[in-house]
């Protein structure tokens, strides 16, 4: 239908049976073995409506969509709070709801980038923001036979690298990911956004002076429109290092790189970094 996602939204918002996904820590669905096993599963069902309890709003949402469902469980579940906010279980419920609407949420912006993928073949950032997306649904494996193919029709191009080793990095397949960006590198050696995936790979695999030192070599090969991604990798990399100085460096970087460019707005989360890691710099 004109207008809909293609991504379905079933229950748990995967292709995989939703039992077998979500039976993590009796939140929500009884798994297939043991269909007793969720704590709200064992209370007594109704037919629904009128007079459905937020516990089966909440079950109902998982595994049928609907946000009726949600907006019916939410007010429903912040009295509850208000009256008892030490419920640790209804602390656990509640913050399952959020995080039900928010998959779906998530899997709907992807149907949109598809959308906008098939009304554009040519422009590669929905392509990039549907993986991510992808990804916090653990779902980017979706996507990797179409990069796969891609790269084979494709090997001259190297946005087609590209969005492979983001594909597989996204998926954990960071064996995979490094083989795609070493092939890309042979082709385009000087591509600022295969060399920034390599600091990326080295970051993920545990290497941080070598993930600093490609991000800073992207830095020097990525023209003016490119942005700068990699600042803000280095700043949270070098934060977690416990490198303060040198965060504080990459978001004063990142904040004239801004203001130079007119982003006002998009500079005032660094603003807020910046004056949180000056903080504990002037703490230590």
């Amino acid at each position: 239908m004109a207008g809909q996602p293609r991504f379905p939204t079933n229950c748990g918002t995967s292709s995989s049976p939703a039992a077998a996904v979500w039976n993590r820590g009796d939140n929500l669905v009884a798994s297939r073995e043991n269909p007793a096993h969720s704590e709200i599963w064992q209370r007594p069902h109704g037919e629904g409506r009128p007079g459905m309890d937020k516990e089966e709003l909440l079950l109902r949402y998982e595994c049928e969509g609907g946000e009726d469902l949600y907006a019916e469980a939410k007010p429903k579940f912040e009295a509850a709070l208000a009256a008892t906010p030490g419920d640790a279980r209804l602390l656990n419920n509640y913050g399952y709801l959020l995080e039900c609407h928010g998959r779906r949420m998530i899997r709907t912006a992807a149907g949109y980038y598809q959308q906008a993928i098939d009304a554009d073949p040519d422009w590669v950032k929905p392509r990039f923001q549907q993986i991510g997306a992808l990804s916090a649904l653990r779902d980017a494996s979706e996507v990797i036979p179409r990069y796969e193919a891609r790269l084979a029709e494709h090997p001259d191009d190297a946005t087609a690298y590209q969005l492979l080793a983001l594909a597989y990095r996204y998926d954990h397949d960071h064996g995979s990911a490094a083989r795609v960006i070493a092939a890309g590198l042979e082709r385009f050696p000087a591509d600022p956004g295969l060399i920034e995936q390599q600091g990326d790979v080295y970051a993920e695999s545990g290497r941080p002076e070598d993930a600093l030192a490609w991000w800073r070599r992207a830095a020097q090969a990525a023209p003016d429109d490119y942005g700068i991604s990699m600042h803000y990798s280095a700043a949270f990399l070098l934060e977690r290092l416990g490198r303060l100085a040198g965060a504080a460096d990459e978001w004063r970087f990142i904040i004239g790189w801004c203001e130079d460019h007119d982003a006002t707005i998009e500079a005032t989360w660094p603003r807020q970094m910046l004056q949180r890691i000056e903080a504990a710099l002037g703490a230590s």
